[in-house]
C-alpha cells in the first residue's frame, strides 16, 4: 500500500468513484465538500475515511484530487495550490481545460498541478451513485504535461493506473474542442430533444408509447444544470461551432424530406 495521503475535494459522483477506486491502495483518503449532506453520505458509506476542513487538507495531503464544477475549480484550485504542502500535487478532473490551464499558467507552483479529465460519468450524480469501477477501462486525458513536474506526473500516472485507466496526453485547446464534439454536443442535443417534447406535447399520452429509443436519446437530459451550465459557458466557442454544424445537418434533412429525396435521405441515414 502506498503511504501517501489522498484528499478528495468534491465528493460527488466522480470524486467519490475515484475514492472508491483507490480504497486500500493509499495510506488514507479524506474528503471535503461544501454540501454537508453529500459529505456526510461519503463518510457514513465508507467512501472516504473522514471529512476534514480545507485547512486540514492543506496540512494532511500528499495528493489532492479536485472534482468540482468547472467554475468553482477556477476559484478553488489556485488557492489550493498556494496553500498546500510544498510537495503536494493537485489533480483537477473537471471537463474543460483551457480556462483552468490559463488561470494557472503563471502560478509559482504550476509544476505541482495536473490538468486531467477522466472520460467517464453518468447522468445521475452524487456519492450515492458512485462506483469503484466507473473509471476502470476508461481514458484519462492529461493536458499540458510539459508544465507539470516529473514527480507530479509520475504520481498522477500512478493514481490513474491504479484506477485502471489508460492515459492520453493532449494540449488544452485540442481537448476542449474534442470533448465539445463527443461529450458536450450529445449532452446539449439530449436537452434539446427533451425540451422539444415538452414544448410540442399537449398532454402526457406520449409517455405511453415512448420506448427505448426515446430513453436512450434523452438519458443525458437528466444531468443537473449546476454541473452543465458552467461547462457550456466555459467551452461555448467550441460547442457553438459543433452546434452550427449539427443545425446545418438537420436543415439538410428537412430539405431532403420536403423534396422527397429518397436517395439523399438514405445517404443521410
Amino acid at each position: 500500500m502506498d503511504t501517501k495521503n489522498i484528499s478528495i475535494v468534491g465528493t460527488g459522483l466522480i470524486g467519490s468513484s475515484i475514492a472508491l477506486g483507490l480504497r486500500g491502495k493509499f495510506n488514507g483518503i479524506v474528503g471535503y465538500d461544501k454540501n454537508p449532506r453529500t459529505l456526510d453520505y461519503a463518510v457514513k458509506s465508507g467512501i472516504i475515511d473522514f471529512n476534514v476542513s480545507m485547512e486540514n487538507i492543506y496540512y494532511y495531503s500528499d495528493i489532492i484530487i479536485v472534482s468540482v464544477p468547472v467554475d468553482i475549480a477556477l476559484i478553488l484550485i489556485p488557492d489550493i495550490l498556494s496553500n498546500s504542502k510544498k510537495d503536494a500535487i493537485v489533480i483537477d478532473v473537471s471537463s474543460t481545460k483551457i480556462a483552468i490551464c490559463d488561470a494557472l499558467k503563471n502560478h509559482s507552483k504550476r509544476g505541482n498541478f495536473i490538468a486531467a479529465h477522466p472520460m467517464a460519468g453518468a447522468e445521475v450524480g452524487g456519492p450515492q451513485n458512485a462506483d469503484e469501477n466507473l473509471l476502470k477501462g476508461r481514458t484519462v486525458i492529461v493536458c499540458q504535461p510539459e508544465l507539470s513536474s516529473a514527480v507530479a506526473l509520475e504520481q498522477a500516472m500512478y493514481v490513474f493506473k491504479t484506477l485502471g485507466m489508460s492515459i492520453e496526453l493532449m494540449d488544452a485547446e485540442t481537448h476542449d474542442s474534442l470533448v465539445a464534439m463527443v461529450s458536450h454536443l450529445p449532452q446539449v442535443v439530449s436537452y434539446g430533444i427533451a425540451k422539444t417534447i415538452g414544448v410540442a406535447a399537449s398532454n402526457d399520452q406520449w409517455r405511453t408509447i415512448a420506448a427505448s429509443g426515446f430513453d436512450s436519446s434523452t438519458r443525458l437530459a437528466k444531468s443537473p444544470a449546476d454541473v452543465w451550465m458552467p461547462i457550456l459557458l466555459q467551452n461555448k466557442n467550441h460547442i457553438n461551432r459543433y452546434l452550427q454544424l449539427f443545425i446545418q445537418e438537420l436543415e439538410r434533412l428537412i430539405s431532403l424530406l420536403n423534396t422527397d429525396n429518397v436517395d439523399g435521405i438514405a445517404q443521410f441515414i
